[in-house]
This record gives structure tokens, C-alpha cells and sequence, in this order.
């Protein structure tokens, strides 16, 4: 790192101690920054050269306010494509809180030097932990400057820093550089002001350089398009009212200018002081890729299911909605403004199966990513900042799965063929982008109380598109699966039609399985009411060779909704007793043959 022109020679033999603690790197753009005397202004636009990364605006712009020297100091650094992914892009900002040349020098070392021992630190680190171990390291570097030379006498600067990586923003600040966040209507201030307000105007209680430690907040936020980040110094706020200063936020975010509006906004109600204002505009967002995921579900905890009535994460868990082998449904209300209802799915773990749960968890999060069709529950993004463990949050909805409904009486087969065509459509909505669900079956259906219903859990889907998306063990149920499933396959669209038809069959038969002791057991066994036509197109569904049965979903949709009502009146071909009762045919053939021998017995006799 360079040091300041201006900066004094104690300073400068400080330089070598900096370097000890920090590695060196090569980053573009370079450090940007007012001059003393005058003031700067920039914009820039970071379209992502890979999918990984967001694409945002970046408008930056500071003027001197009546004393000589401007003292305050901006910077970004946008990364090279490597550094946006590992690290991010990072804007940072500091306000020096020395009257003479320290202020501004200490103002353009922090952000300087914060920016240049981040992006040293190795990619390994979180970000909130690598910014954490910057900032602690320019603290020592300028508290020990500010003691060893009397012209830089106890120099310090408000420091706070925005660093934006994926789908994430994480704020590290000390001191009084303010950063909002303006998204869906809501503006807030992230981070908080360490100062101590008196009658002659106040005090900084904390910044870099003040002490020999420094207390650093750090916060971290979700990201999403049309999302609006300000950082800004005292000159900018000091001045405002809340709702002036809300008004100016707010209106900055359809500026051509925002930096420039902003500013003219607080000299107009007659700020004197230095301002900066720096404002990013969200453009787009990355999809939640796999590596990505893959992070975020490593660093959450897998722990046991909390207990009802416990509150998790501003979650307060209410009641069991379903308790399955690997996992348990909690109804729940979060009491996050305002209050709704939520289902939350909770992992069950256990040494054996710990990495089949976190890739189950990471599979529906990667698919919620890049499917949306309205008969798919999508969840919340996993790994929002108040989240503390495993888990993936849900939209709550009233009704019960057709595994409920079967057990008090088959279902007509005009509602059972409407049910299983908007079932098809949903799984062929997955198996377009190449994503087999391998777990269709009538637990897995949600039935809406407003009629319409839900295909649930996708945690044993086969997602070719994921990375390292090999299978461990069986997937989905036995009596569900394909005899390729069963033989170790992968499964494909053809395996997915195998499973709707045995739900078709469990939905007309009042939960019975398709297949007995010696192979298919037609459906007109239990049934004389449903069309001919139907049972031939449920016997093609369950075809053991895939090549027999319908190619897709949508195949098999099509051809049932072709099935008229009219059909349930055309006569069925009487089913071969051979067929329909196997052991009665052998008892009555046997029976004949005994009649016939003693006849001829008989007759033979003398």
C-alpha cells in the first residue's frame, strides 16, 4: 500500500509494520478517493462476468465543506471475477476525526488499508471474520502512528464498509459512517452510531485508531434486485430530520444522480461539514447456485428438532404437522413484523445420515432457486441472517396430504383423474429442467382446503445440474419405485410416471398397492365403476419395462385428461377368473378333474 503524499515521515516508517500484517495484493479498479482540496465523484457499473456474482451501480461523490481539507475518504473495489466470488466487492468509507493533517490522513489509511489487507487474507475466511481481522489490524497500525508522532496526534476515523458477495451484504463499521438499506419500501439504518450525544455536540466512543482495540459491528442482510444500499458520513445526516432524511433516501432511489442528489438535499437545509455519500443500486442477483448453497448449508449447524413452544430465530413453534423418518414439519408463527404463519421443516440427525440431510436440505434450496410452478412449495432462501441452524422455512398452507384422505374412502375416479393431471403437470414442470423428483407418492400431495394442492418435498429428487449430486442409498419409497430405481438406477421421466401410476391406482382402490404375491392385481379386482380406459392407461403406467410405459408426465397428463365421462358407461371385458382369482381357478379346475377321473373310473369298472 502507498501511503498518503502528505503523510509524515513517522508515518511512513510505520509502513513496514502494515506489510508485516497484511499480504500485498494487485486490485481493480484502484483505490478511488477524493483529493484534499477538492472534491470527487464517480460511477461505475459491475455487470458479473460469471453467474456467481450480482450485477450493481455504484455512484460515488464528495465534496469539502468549509473547512480547508476535505477529511473524509471513499473507496471501492469492484475484484477481479476470482475476488467477487471468494471475497466480494467492497465499498468503503471513513470520516477523519483529527482537526489538523491527521484526519485526513487517517481517513484515506483506514479505507486504504482496510481494502488492501482484506482482499490479502485468504478466500477461506468468511467475510464478516476476514473484515473483522482488517479493520483490527489497521486499528494497532494507526493507534501506534498516532502515539509515535505528534503531528498525527491521536488520529482516528469513523470507518464503515459495505461488501457485496452473491446473494449477501455483509456491514462492518466503528464509529459514525452510517449505512442504510432501502428494500421493498422499508428503509433502515443497519448499522449503529457509536456516538455520545453532549451539549456541545458529541463524542465518537469508538473508531479505528481511538484505542488500542477496536469494537467492530458487523451485520449481514440478503440481497435482491431493486435493493438500495447508502453509506454516508455526518456531513450528510447531521443536519436532517428522520423524515427529512427518509425522504431523501427514498427519493434517491429514481435519481439519475443519487450521490449528487443526496448531497445537494443536505446542503440546501445548510450543512457546512465535509460530505460523502456513496450509493450501490442492486440490478440483479445470482441464482442460488450449488457451490454457493453448498456454503451456506455447510456453515448452519444440523441439531435435533427444538421442542414446541420454543422460539428459534424469531420462529415460535406451535405444532407437529408431520413427524417423518429424516425430518419433522413444525407449524409455526414468526413474529417478525408482520406475524404470519409458517411451516418450518426441521432435520432429524444422526451420524449415519448427517451427509444425506444436508445435501437433502441443499437440493430443495438449489431447486426452489431455478423452479417456479404454482403446485411447488417454494421456500425461504436458506441462510437469511437471523438463521442459526439448519432448516428450511415454508408458506403455510390448510388442508391434508391424499395419504390422509385414502384412509377414509377411495376417491371418485373423475376427482382422482383431475387430482393425478395437475400432479403430472408439476412433476413434468421438474423433469423439464432436468429434475426427478423419485418420491411421488399420496403423502407427498397436499390437498388445499381451497381445492387445489401442493407436491411436497423435494429433498430425494435427482438433480443432474447439481454438482456432486451422486446418490447415497435407495431413493424415495419401495412400493413407488420403478424396477430400475430398484435395480440401482438413476431414474428419469419414465421412473416418474411408474410412481404416478401407482398413485392413481392407491387414490381409485382406497389405498391399496397395485401389485400382489403374483404380479398386478387389475384394478377392476376392486373396482367395477371406473372406466375401461383408465385401468389400460394406470396397467401402461405400471409397466415394469420403461420403454412400455408413457415417455413423460406430460404424456401420461394428456392421455388421461382424453379419458371422457362417458367412458365409465362402456361395458369392461369380463376379467378371466385366471386373472381375478388365481387360487380359486386352480380349486375349481381341480375339482373338475377329481370328477372327471371318478367318472371315468367308473365307467371303466365292471
Amino acid at each position: 500500500m502507498t501511503l498518503p503524499a502528505d503523510a509524515p515521515t513517522a508515518a511512513r516508517q510505520n509502513e513496514e509494520m502494515f506489510h508485516e500484517a497484511t499480504a500485498h495484493v494487485t486490485m481493480e479498479p484502484a483505490y478511488t478517493g477524493p483529493s484534499p482540496k477538492e472534491g470527487y465523484a464517480d460511477t461505475m457499473h459491475i455487470r458479473p462476468t460469471r453467474q456467481e456474482s450480482p450485477e450493481f451501480h455504484v455512484a460515488l461523490r464528495s465534496v469539502p465543506g468549509m473547512r480547508e481539507r476535505n477529511e473524509d475518504y471513499v473507496g471501492f473495489v469492484a475484484g477481479t471475477p476470482e475476488d467477487r466470488i471468494a471475497k466480494g466487492s467492497v465499498l468503503a468509507m471513513a470520516d477523519g476525526m483529527s482537526g489538523a493533517a491527521g484526519g485526513r490522513v487517517a481517513a484515506e489509511l483506514t479505507v486504504r488499508g482496510f481494502l488492501e489487507a482484506y482482499y490479502g487474507l485468504p478466500a477461506t475466511l468468511r467475510p464478516e471474520l476476514a473484515a473483522g481481522r482488517a479493520l483490527d489490524t489497521i486499528n494497532r497500525w494507526l493507534f501506534r502512528i498516532g502515539r509515535t508522532d505528534a503531528s498525527l496526534r491521536e488520529m482516528a476515523a469513523s470507518f464503515a464498509a459495505l461488501i457485496i458477495r452473491a446473494r449477501e451484504a455483509y456491514i462492518v463499521s466503528a464509529g459514525d459512517v452510517r449505512v442504510y438499506h432501502i428494500h421493498d419500501g422499508a428503509c433502515q439504518q443497519i448499522n449503529t452510531d457509536d456516538f455520545y450525544p453532549t451539549t456541545m455536540g458529541g463524542v465518537i466512543t469508538n473508531a479505528p485508531g481511538l484505542r488500542e482495540s477496536v469494537t467492530t459491528e458487523m451485520r449481514r442482510v440478503a440481497i435482491e434486485k431493486g435493493d438500495l444500499f447508502v453509506l454516508c458520513t455526518d456531513g450528510f445526516y447531521r443536519g436532517l430530520s428522520r423524515s427529512a432524511l427518509r425522504e431523501a433516501l427514498f427519493l434517491s432511489q429514481t435519481a439519475p444522480l443519487p450521490a449528487q442528489d443526496l448531497i445537494d438535499h443536505a446542503k440546501e437545509r445548510g450543512s457546512t461539514d465535509d460530505i460523502t455519500v456513496a450509493v450501490m443500486r442492486i440490478l440483479d442477483v445470482p441464482p442460488l447456485d450449488g457451490p454457493l448453497i453448498e456454503r451456506v448449508v455447510a456453515a448452519l449447524p444440523l441439531m435435533p428438532p427444538p421442542s414446541l413452544g420454543a422460539t428459534v430465530d424469531g420462529y415460535r413453534l406451535e405444532r407437529i404437522a408431520h413427524d417423518g423418518h429424516y425430518s419433522r414439519l413444525i407449524v409455526a408463527e414468526d413474529t417478525h413484523e408482520p406475524p404470519t404463519t409458517v411451516l418450518i421443516k426441521f432435520p432429524k440427525p444422526s451420524v449415519r445420515r448427517d451427509e444425506n440431510v444436508r445435501r437433502g436440505f441443499m437440493k430443495e434450496a438449489w431447486i426452489n432457486s431455478r423452479v417456479r410452478h404454482p403446485q411447488l412449495v417454494l421456500s425461504r432462501p436458506l441462510g437469511e441472517p437471523r438463521q442459526t441452524q439448519l432448516y428450511l422455512v415454508m408458506p403455510y398452507f390448510e388442508g391434508e396430504t391424499l395419504e390422509t384422505m385414502l384412509q377414509r374412502s377411495p376417491l371418485p375416479w373423475q376427482r382422482a383423474k383431475a387430482l393425478l393431471v395437475t400432479v403430472a403437470k408439476a412433476v413434468y414442470a421438474l423433469n423439464r429442467v432436468h429434475i426427478f423428483h423419485r418420491d411421488i407418492k399420496p403423502a407427498n400431495i397436499l390437498l388445499l382446503r381451497d381445492g387445489g394442492l401442493k407436491l411436497l418435498d423435494l429433498g430425494l429428487a435427482h438433480t443432474p445440474g447439481l454438482p456432486g449430486d451422486a446418490p447415497l442409498g435407495t431413493p424415495g419409497t419401495p412400493g413407488y419405485m420403478a424396477p430400475e430405481l430398484l435395480a440401482g438406477g438413476l431414474g428419469d421421466a419414465r421412473s416418474e410416471v411408474f410412481a404416478l401410476g401407482v398413485t392413481l391406482y392407491r387414490a381409485l382402490s382406497g389405498g391399496r398397492m397395485p401389485y400382489g404375491l403374483r404380479g398386478l392385481v387389475p384394478l377392476t379386482h376392486f373396482r367395477r365403476d371406473i372406466p375401461y380406459e383408465l385401468s389400460l392407461l394406470i396397467e401402461k403406467a405400471l409397466s415394469p419395462g420403461p420403454d412400455d410405459r408413457h415417455q413423460d408426465a406430460l404424456e401420461f397428463a394428456f392421455d388421461l385428461e382424453q379419458i371422457p365421462a362417458q367412458s365409465a358407461l362402456r361395458r369392461h371385458p369380463r376379467t378371466p377368473l385366471l386373472t381375478r382369482n388365481p387360487l380359486a381357478f386352480w380349486q375349481w379346475s381341480s375339482a373338475l378333474l377329481l370328477i372327471l377321473l371318478l367318472a371315468l373310473l367308473a365307467w371303466r369298472l365292471p
